[in-house]
């Protein structure tokens, strides 16, 4: 049975290096002298999900390429984003522009120029169009470069409403931030199929609590540590190399288990773990995260406790099961 197991996750860890994270992205609105601006960032994978940018088919997106879909990818996102002040129908906007970085991120800036009414409401229709559980992290700046207020956006709440009033004061709700990171650090790592994988291949061998504690301890110790570096970008590593080692580490443990070979189970755990933090870090990459709570760092240390929550849970059930099979063996026998 426990080979059965083995293969057939490491048949699972082989699909993981072409697994697509249902995505994140960020917004930014900045109310300045009756203007409203608008920028959002989307990851370019999660862009091709709704117009292909591949025209060639060649693996690989060009500069030629973007810029024939740019005219498509501009109007796709200023279609999809609604401004309506209170008595009003919708806003035009006014200039609009869309830039590429080196991370593979889209940019795109509008700006619609407002009355003097102070309700504007902000529907994000483009959201609806991506898969269900991807995120979009609001913050919203006054003319002072305030932040206002924060909320994380999804397909079934893709709108904010906001007092663009200049004279308004920052509502710092840091707690609101907090729990928003958590919840995020608790659904990725439930929905992180490879990191749930390796864990599994981690404790599907585990005879007694103290080791899957220490295991579990190792593997929390070294992506935290990567997590952190990568988040405040003093280490990067392109995902193009963090995703197909993180294949590679399930695939390695899963033939450990198969032969028996688990003696160095503990420094194998260490050292994975710190590409798996690398995997954990590019959630807020693609947010293009930026507060004034210490930038990354609250969304940071957030979002590194909902893991170790979600991490947890995994790993009791998983612990559960194996206790129940190994119980009921000794039984029959």
């Amino acid at each position: 049975m426990r080979r059965i197991v083995v293969k057939l996750f490491l048949l699972l860890a082989s699909m993981c290096v072409f697994a697509h994270d249902p995505g994140l992205s960020s917004l930014e609105i900045t109310v300045k002298n009756n203007e409203l601006y608008v920028s959002q960032v989307f990851a370019l994978q999660d862009i091709e999900f709704l117009i292909p940018m591949d025209i060639d088919l060649d693996a690989d997106v060009s500069d030629e390429e973007r810029d024939v879909v740019r005219p498509a990818l501009t109007k796709l996102v200023v279609d999809n984003l609604q401004v309506r002040q209170l008595g009003t129908a919708f806003i035009g906007h006014e200039r609009v522009s869309v830039k590429f970085d080196k991370q593979n991120n889209a940019t795109f800036d509008i700006n619609y120029k407002l009355s003097d009414s102070t309700q504007v409401t902000l529907a994000l229709n483009l959201l609806t169009l991506f898969p269900d559980n991807h995120k979009q992290y609001v913050t919203v700046k006054n003319d002072q470069g305030d932040v206002v207020t924060q909320k994380m956006l999804s397909k079934s709440d893709s709108s904010i409403q906001l007092n663009v009033n200049s004279g308004v004061k920052p509502n710092k709700k840091i707690t609101d931030a907090v729990i928003d990171f958590i919840e995020l650090g608790i659904e990725h790592i439930l929905t992180g199929y490879d990191h749930l994988l390796f864990l599994l291949a981690l404790l599907i061998v585990t005879t007694r609590l103290l080791t899957a504690i220490k295991i579990i301890s190792l593997f929390t110790l070294s992506h935290s540590i990567t997590l952190v570096l990568a988040g405040l970008n003093i280490v990067e590593l392109p995902s193009s190399i963090v995703e197909p080692i993180i294949a590679a580490s399930i695939v390695y443990v899963g033939v450990e288990n198969l032969f028996d070979k688990i003696r160095a189970r503990s420094l194998v755990t260490f050292s994975f773990g710190f590409i798996h933090g690398f995997g954990f870090a590019s959630v807020l990459k693609e947010m293009d995260i930026s507060t004034e709570y210490g930038g990354i760092i609250i969304p940071l240390l957030s979002f590194n406790i909902g893991v170790e929550l979600g991490q947890l849970f995994v790993a009791m059930i998983i612990l559960s099961i194996v206790t129940f099979i190994k119980q009921k063996k000794n039984v029959q026998q």
